[in-house]
């Protein structure tokens, strides 16, 4: 269980103009790493100041971002299954 099913999904506040994710990395001497997911254009972009350009994970909207992101985290956690040190955030704005 990730806390990502789509019931927990369903109780964040919309619009979702961006997700971050920290996850475990070991490198360079930090232990935890930041990135952000964001809708541009129709796609689905993943922000990394440790990368020279956007990784792109596909088509998405700005209402399907959080899904989209959150398609995209939990292939992160499995990734990384040996550590329980995940964070997601969604940042929303009010109406």
């Amino acid at each position: 269980m990730t806390g990502l099913d789509d019931e927990m999904l369903a109780m964040v506040p919309q619009p979702v103009l961006a997700v971050l994710l920290l996850y475990p990395q070991a490198k360079d001497g930090v232990i935890e790493h930041y990135v952000c997911f964001s809708c541009v254009d129709g796609e689905l972009y993943e922000l990394d100041g440790g990368k020279t350009q956007a990784v792109h994970h596909g088509r998405s909207s700005p209402d399907s971002l959080l899904q989209d992101s959150a398609r995209v985290i939990k292939a992160r956690i499995v990734e990384y299954s040996g550590s329980i040190n995940f964070n997601v955030m969604a940042l929303s704005k009010k109406d």
